[in-house]
């Protein structure tokens, strides 16, 4: 599978040279080949963008922009479109995030930028947006109008997919002719966008360009640095510093280094109406691209005095979704396991209405990481825990540790006389699979079996190992695989 990213109006692709990245993720391999850019090169595009922006992209209405912005955005989001099915099947190899993330995160992420969201967006920075069409009588008196950059240069960093579009559109917004350096982490959206608005609209896919350099190459840098008036970089705080010195004076350096993110729930949101939806919302935020960037919550703040308190909301999201996901795919709740960390039942006042609710509920539950927290012998047996999960601590390298060979000893023992399933985690070597066996274990996972790998891969997985696993199953002294 080979990609080709970047977006160079005015540059024939057989002047340029290109620089081939290689991917692999989910067992899958992927090219993408990146353009090197020689200065002249570089001056040249960026010389076309301005002039191209100063000739079209000025004089057109802002409504005209967003109307594009949004076909292009409606293209993205439509699961038929090529452009949309490229990037649910590059993507995770690429960027390393499971399929269902991708597919998931950019529906809701591109959502952000259909037309209504970006007109609240300019109402927001400007009180009146006409003044990027005009000038416009100002509250004070007198006229105003709003101008954007002649050159804006976008350095973006990161391997979550789209992180380069608020930047890019934004720029777009205010009329500025757009450059935007990808990361190599993730360097394919910007350029489908772009190519993307192309089509919609030539003469726009003229006024931006989307580029590469191999991070740290402070040749190629300065050399589009030289060109911009204002330079929007993001990344960590070395990598800004390096960036903030190479900026000539007379531009302006906009830099964006790593943030932490926190949301807030008030309490006029707190009913019962609404708290359930709204804790579904919350815990896809948390779960967004594993809260890498900025868009996932690292913390979440719910306010007190709503009809719902903090402690009540925090137990909608378990509920809320459980019931929703087995009533879609009509799945009995006894067929589904939940694992829960030791350290997560060392809150009574939560864990105990949480963990009691699936108990009642049908769902068989799982102690994962045992041995790591302070579990309660009392809750193991009250909640009526159906497994245990020895944490891979414990495992590791096991055939040479006999203080570890005695732990897992006395956990097996433990949760054989609960009646309870014991399944040691992180078995990576058959010589620690054979101890474990001996040590009276019967269920195992870790990579010894297999790696984490896409749903169309595991079918054929099961097909191959079953027999495999039945055989192992009906022999003793041996594990079988979790």
């Amino acid at each position: 599978m080979i990609e080709t990213a970047g977006h160079l109006p005015g540059l024939p692709a057989t002047e340029v040279a290109w620089r081939t990245l290689d991917f692999s993720a989910w067992g899958e391999r992927a090219q993408v080949r990146v353009p090197e850019l020689t200065a002249k090169q570089a001056g040249a595009l960026a010389g076309h963008v301005r002039e191209q922006a100063r000739s079209y992209l000025r004089t057109l209405p802002v409504s005209q922009i967003v109307a594009t912005l949004d076909a292009a955005i409606a293209r993205l989001l439509d699961r038929d479109d090529p452009c949309r099915r490229r990037a649910e099947a590059v993507l995770p190899i690429v960027t390393g995030y499971d399929r269902e993330s991708v597919r998931l995160g950019l529906s809701g992420y591109l959502r952000s930028f259909r037309a209504p969201q970006l007109q609240r967006f300019l109402a927001e920075d400007f009180a009146n947006p006409a003044v990027l069409d005009g000038f416009q009588p100002a509250m004070k008196g007198g006229f105003t109008r709003a101008h954007g950059p002649q050159l804006l240069l976008h350095i973006w960093a990161g391997n979550v997919p789209g992180l380069s579009l608020w930047s890019l559109i934004s720029g777009l917004l205010v009329k500025a002719g757009t450059v935007g350096k990808v990361a190599s982490a993730e360097p394919l959206l910007a350029g489908w966008f772009a190519q993307i608005l192309a089509e919609i609209d030539p003469k726009l896919g003229e006024c931006l360009a989307v580029v590469w350099w191999k991070g740290g190459d402070a040749e190629a840098e300065r050399a589009w640095l030289r060109e911009a008036d204002t330079v929007i970089a993001y990344g960590g705080n070395d990598a800004l510093t390096a960036i903030r010195e190479r900026v000539p004076v007379t531009a302006r350096f906009l830099p964006h280094g790593h943030r932490i993110g926190f949301g807030l729930i008030g309490a006029e949101a707190l009913d019962t109406r609404r708290a359930g939806p709204l804790a579904r919302l919350v815990a896809q935020d948390v779960a967004r691209w594993e809260q890498q960037g900025c868009y996932s919550p690292q913390m979440l703040f719910v306010a007190r005095g709503g009809a719902v308190s903090p402690r009540e909301f925090a137990l909608y999201s378990v509920a809320d979704m459980l019931e929703e996901v087995t009533a879609i795919h009509a799945v009995s709740p006894s067929a589904l396991e939940i694992e829960i960390t030791e350290e997560a039942i060392l809150d009574p006042a939560l864990a105990d209405a949480q963990l009691k609710w699936l108990e009642k509920a049908g769902y068989k539950l799982a102690v994962d990481d045992f041995g790591m927290g302070h579990s309660s012998l009392a809750y193991l047996i009250s909640l009526k825990v159906d497994r245990l999960k020895i944490d891979r601590s414990f495992v590791k390298d096991v055939a040479r540790s006999e203080t570890n060979q005695k732990l897992i000893t006395a956990m097996v023992s433990l949760g054989q006389s609960l009646g309870l399933d014991i399944v040691v985690e992180g078995v990576e070597t058959a010589e620690d699979a054979t101890v474990l066996a001996r040590l009276g274990c019967t269920i195992a996972q870790g990579y010894l079996f297999a790696r984490p790998m896409p749903p169309k891969a595991l079918a054929n997985w099961i097909a191959e190992h079953q027999l495999t696993t039945l055989k192992r199953k009906r022999k003793t002294g041996h594990l079988s695989m979790a």
